[in-house]
């Protein structure tokens, strides 16, 4: 069985290197692994290649923290949680008004 090379996440195709990870979790539902970064966004990959699957983004700020659900992607910001689909369309997203 061949090898596949490791690649760091931050050199993943289409994956901005300036930009660092903020969380990383695997999809227990879905063959993909999903990054979220400090520009709000969250992005999924697929495949030996790691390949784009889908990218959107859910937060004005940095992505704390990601939960994997069988409905979607939690996500938590500094000031609001959102809920995605796996292609990025928004369920939901709750906003502290101050």
């Amino acid at each position: 069985m061949a090898e596949t090379p490791f690649r760091p996440l931050n050199v993943i195709a289409g994956a901005d290197p300036a930009m660092p990870v903020t969380s990383v979790k695997f999809d227990p539902h879905h063959e993909l692994v999903w990054s979220a970064n400090e520009n709000g966004y969250i992005s999924s990959y697929y495949g030996a290649g790691l390949q784009r699957y889908s990218s959107f983004k859910a937060h004005k700020g940095p992505v704390r923290q990601m939960m994997v659900l069988d409905r979607g992607i939690v996500s938590i910001g500094k000031d609001s949680i959102h809920l995605s689909n796996r292609r990025g369309l928004a369920s939901w997203n709750l906003r502290q008004v101050v």
